[in-house]
C-alpha cells in the first residue's frame, strides 16, 4: 500500500504520537468541532442518523464560527454527520466515487477563492471506509490546487482520523488492544499529523497527550485567536510548533449509562495510567466481548 502524497505531508510535518479521538465518528466530529467531551452534551452514544432529533445543544460555538469571528471563509466538503445547525439527506452512494467528488469540489472552491480572505476547509474523506490509496490521490489533488493558487506556503493541514480501524472491517490496530466502537487504545489513539505554516520544529514526532476536544482551541489560536475558556479543550498550538510538552495530563474516553453502551461505559487516563469501568464496548458490530473471549 502506497501512500506518497500522505507520507510527504507527515514525514515532514509533525506525527501525533498521542492523539485522541471518540470510538466513533459522530462523538468524535463533536468533539473535535465544540471543543467539548461528547458525554457533557449528549453526543457520547453512537452514531447519529437522519431520523434522529439530536444534535450538540445550539449554545456552543462551532469552530468554523470561531473562525468565521477572525475574518475566515469556512467550507466544508465531504462525510457528513449531523450535528447542531444542519438538515442532511442520507441517499447511497459509492464511496470511492465521492472520494473524487469531494476532491474536485474542494479543489473547485480553492479555485474560486478571494486570497484576500483566509479560508478555512473542513474535508473529511471517507478514510475508514475505502481504499487509502484513493484517499492519497485526493490529498494530492487539494495540495496541488493550494500550490497553483499561492495558498499551499501559507496553510496549515491537519490530518486526523475520526476513530481507531473497525476489527468487523479486518482492520489491524496492532500494537494496540480493540479497534472502532471501544474505549481501549485501538479505537481511540488514532492517526494524525500537522504540516505547514507556523510550525518550527518539524520532520518530527510529537508524544505529547492531545485529545479531540483539543483541536477547536488549537487551531483558533494558530489563526490568531482566543479561544473560548468555557469549553473542555485547551489550545496546544505553541507546544506543537515549538516541540514543547503538552499541557494536557488527563482526559475521560468515554462515559455512557445508556444501555447497551456501545461506545464502552467509561474510562480516564491520567498520565501513564488508564481505568477501565465497566463494558469497553464493541469489538465487532453484532459481536459482544463475551463472545470473543468466553466471558
Amino acid at each position: 500500500m502506497k501512500t506518497p502524497n500522505i507520507d510527504k505531508l507527515a514525514t515532514e510535518g509533525i506525527i501525533f504520537e498521542n492523539a485522541y479521538v471518540q470510538p466513533y465518528c459522530s462523538p468524535s466530529r463533536t468533539a473535535f468541532m465544540s471543543g467539548m467531551f461528547p458525554f457533557k452534551v449528549g453526543m457520547q452514544h453512537a452514531v447519529l442518523i437522519d431520523s434522529q432529533a439530536s444534535c450538540v445543544p445550539l449554545n456552543y460555538t462551532f469552530l468554523p464560527q470561531e473562525l468565521k469571528k477572525l475574518g475566515y471563509a469556512t467550507h466544508m466538503v465531504g462525510k457528513y454527520v449531523p450535528q447542531a445547525h444542519y438538515n442532511t439527506v442520507f441517499v447511497a452512494y459509492d464511496i470511492g466515487f465521492l472520494i473524487y467528488t469531494f476532491a474536485q469540489k474542494a479543489v473547485y472552491i480553492i479555485n474560486q477563492h478571494e486570497v484576500s480572505q483566509p479560508p478555512f476547509m473542513y474535508l473529511p474523506y471517507q478514510n475508514v471506509h475505502a481504499p487509502i490509496e484513493e484517499i492519497c490521490e485526493a490529498v494530492g489533488n487539494v495540495t496541488k490546487a493550494l500550490k497553483e493558487k499561492g495558498l499551499f506556503e501559507n496553510t496549515l493541514i491537519l490530518f486526523t482520523t475520526d476513530n481507531g480501524g473497525p476489527l468487523g472491517n479486518n482492520a489491524n490496530n496492532w500494537p494496540l488492544r480493540g479497534g472502532k466502537h471501544t474505549i481501549w487504545e485501538g479505537g481511540t489513539r488514532g492517526t494524525s499529523f500537522m504540516y505547514g505554516t507556523g510550525l518550527k520544529k518539524t520532520k518530527t514526532t510529537y508524544n505529547g497527550m492531545i485529545h479531540a476536544v483539543d483541536w477547536n482551541p488549537t487551531l483558533v489560536s494558530a489563526a490568531g485567536g482566543t479561544p473560548e475558556a468555557s469549553i473542555d479543550g485547551t489550545t496546544h498550538w505553541e507546544s506543537i510548533r515549538n516541540g514543547l510538552p503538552s499541557s494536557r495530563t488527563e482526559f475521560i474516553y468515554n462515559i455512557d449509562d445508556f444501555e447497551p453502551a456501545l461506545e464502552g461505559h467509561a474510562a480516564i487516563r491520567v498520565g501513564d495510567y488508564k481505568l477501565i469501568l465497566g463494558y469497553p464496548g464493541e469489538l465487532m458490530a453484532g459481536t459482544s466481548l463475551g463472545t470473543l473471549h468466553g466471558g
